[in-house]
């Protein structure tokens, strides 16, 4: 998994995945508004459709069963309440050239707090 990037060369997978931060949005509803929804967005790139599709789609179910976990991230503890899928896996198409595969992506909204 790369992260707000999706390299290429000859040490690079074809089938690779990276994911990038998107608009989110404060929730209001509690009263310390502390709870932030992150927009994200997964990319995949693979050799086959089919293939390509049914990665993201089992990578973007397997996200949104994340619910009410604690995460620790270098040494910081995040309570996400929750993970929704805001698009379908979409197909976005082919790249150029000679090597020819196939790109996807999928927009989720992740809520969640520091502890």
């Amino acid at each position: 998994m790369y992260v707000s990037a999706l390299p290429d060369g000859d040490a690079v997978p074809d089938d690779a995945c990276s994911i990038y931060d998107t608009a989110g949005n404060r929730d209001g509803s509690t009263r310390d508004m502390t709870n932030f929804n992150y927009g994200i967005q997964i990319r995949l790139r693979a050799i086959s459709y089919q293939d390509g599709w049914e990665n993201l789609w089992m990578i973007s179910r397997h996200l949104c069963s994340m619910g009410c976990q604690e995460v620790e991230l270098e040494e910081r503890v995040f309570n996400i309440s929750s993970v929704i899928q805001t698009t379908q896996v979409i197909p976005i198409g082919v790249e150029d050239g000679s090597k020819r595969r196939f790109h996807f992506t999928v927009n989720l909204i992740v809520s969640m707090k520091e502890v």
